[in-house]
């Protein structure tokens, strides 16, 4: 028989770290008013969803809690709910939010065989997978393709030292979104490395990676640099180029009406004579 409580570390692995504080609160709560808020079980397995810390506090200390029972047709499926209900927290760190949103974009890709179009029963709406995560979540598709990488850097580095996960996700360990790219291709024996760089008081991934990888993350950082900086405004030769010439016949066709309007304007309606004008030097411009 399934117990009645299974803690699966995938998903275990969602729930909000509570700092030291955090917990204590938690245990002072639980112990005075009990647990008032039922933990949260996925129906079909076992599966703790949601209730991990206060399952954790309340089972030695013999605190009676209740269960809700989830049903979902796969483990994605129950994935997306833990997610889903973990980014509603006010209280995440921008780690936390980032890491979320790049296991959905993760988890999302799963359901729906990788990262192609998918369309609605409707058929009116089709679109990429990231692209549908970035709606969901209110952030940009790039946002989201970062967050993909803190997330998979994250697990890379909670795989050769579970402990790191927390302090990645608090912000006590910092990494840049540079650095997270490099660090999901390390191999684990340079994983396991850096984690004990990282452990030895280096409390900065950029910093604790090896000679050849932080090179790696510079290049990276001054690509996204000089990618993100604004293009210079086109000249006007640029735009008449970019957008096609008026047709010379069609133009000087158009400035004769545009004059003999002017003529018919002048002394009578000075706001309309000023957009002819306007017209006038629009169409010069662009022919």
């Amino acid at each position: 028989a399934t117990p009645l409580l299974v803690v699966d570390e995938e998903f275990r692995a969602l729930i909000q770290p509570l700092s030291e504080d955090e917990r204590n609160q938690l245990v002072i709560n639980l112990m005075r008013d009990g647990c008032r808020d039922p933990l949260v079980v996925w129906d079909e397995t076992g599966i703790l969803l949601d209730g991990h810390n206060r399952k954790e506090i309340c089972e030695p200390g013999g605190i009676a809690f209740s269960i809700t029972r989830l049903s979902f047709k796969n483990r994605e499926a129950a994935m997306d709910w833990v997610i889903k209900n973990q980014l509603g927290r006010r209280n995440l760190t921008k780690q936390q939010a980032d890491y979320l949103r790049g296991k959905k974009l993760e988890s999302e890709k799963k359901q729906h065989g990788g990262d192609r179009k998918s369309s609605s029963q409707n058929g009116h709406l089709k679109e990429r997978t990231i692209e549908r995560v970035s709606r969901q979540t209110g952030v940009s598709p790039k946002t989201v393709q970062r967050n993909a990488a803190f997330s998979k850097a994250v697990d890379a580095l909670a795989e050769v030292r579970p402990g790191l996960r927390t302090r990645l996700l608090t912000g006590s360990v910092k990494m840049s979104p540079a650095a997270a790219k490099v660090v999901a291709q390390l191999p684990p024996a340079k994983r396991k490395e850096l984690a004990e760089r990282i452990e030895n008081g280096i409390a900065d991934v950029d910093a604790a990676l090896p000679a050849a990888a932080r090179k790696v993350v510079e290049t990276l950082t001054k690509a996204v640099s000089h990618v993100n900086q604004p293009a210079p405004a086109p000249t006007a030769a640029a735009r008449k180029a970019d957008a096609g010439a008026l047709p010379q016949e069609f133009a000087d066709t158009l400035l004769n009406r545009l004059d003999e309007l002017d003529k018919m304007l002048v002394g009578k309606h000075a706001s309309a004579l000023r957009v002819v004008n306007e017209i006038k030097t629009f169409v010069k411009a662009w022919s």
